[in-house]
């Protein structure tokens, strides 16, 4: 998608909601340009992947492999650390605003 025309961001995010809007948000939710896949277990994941990949290839859509992150416990999106322990807010962020200087 070229950058710079001022409906870009609005017009992936509804064709993101388009392509996998049978899949709901039982397994991804997606966020402007991120899509986050979870599950409980490795098969879950591998079908939801499969899943995701066929979806993307039905529509001729291509993604990155360099900003993908696969098969990971710990991941930080959207400011915070998402894990099977549940979300915690991301300390770096939090740090950030503790220690600024008082104006």
């Amino acid at each position: 998608m070229p950058f710079g025309l001022k409906d870009t961001t609005s017009t992936f995010i509804r064709t993101m909601y388009e392509v996998f809007k049978d899949l709901g948000d039982k397994f991804l939710n997606i966020f402007v340009d991120d899509l986050n896949i979870h599950h409980n277990n490795w098969e879950e994941h591998l079908m939801h992947l499969h899943a995701i990949f066929g979806r993307f290839k039905e529509v001729n859509l291509k993604f990155n492999p360099n900003k993908c992150c696969f098969v990971a416990n710990n991941i930080t999106f959207l400011g915070h650390v998402v894990n099977k322990e549940g979300t915690k807010p991301n300390l770096g962020k939090i740090n950030v605003i503790v220690h600024c200087l008082q104006p």
